[in-house]
């Protein structure tokens, strides 16, 4: 049995909280989405503010998502995709999720 620091607990807490867990199940399916996508999605349910922050702490604090530069209208648009790491956890949450 693995070994659990509290980082890790940490970690994982922070990626289950509901706008961060909305966030990753939006972004599972693999597809790039930017930033205006993810508030068209997901902004009836969550405050524009609260989106940017689940942004800011999945990219930056936790490195669940990396950012992919996608085609735009006016040249190239910064776009949002799951490690690898994290699509996994997702997909093993989803199992567990179903059973």
């Amino acid at each position: 049995m693995p070994k659990w620091s509290k980082d890790d607990i940490e970690s994982v807490r922070k990626l289950l909280t509901h706008p961060n867990w909305a966030m990753l199940k939006l972004l599972a399916d693999g597809k790039p989405r930017t930033k205006k996508e993810i508030y068209a999605e997901l902004g009836k349910k969550f405050t524009r503010k609260t989106l940017i922050i689940s942004l800011h702490t999945l990219s930056v604090e936790l490195g669940a998502l990396k950012p992919v530069i996608v085609p735009g209208r006016a040249g190239h648009d910064m776009a949002y995709t799951l490690t690898d790491a994290t699509r996994n956890f997702v997909a093993t949450i989803r199992k567990l999720e179903k059973k």
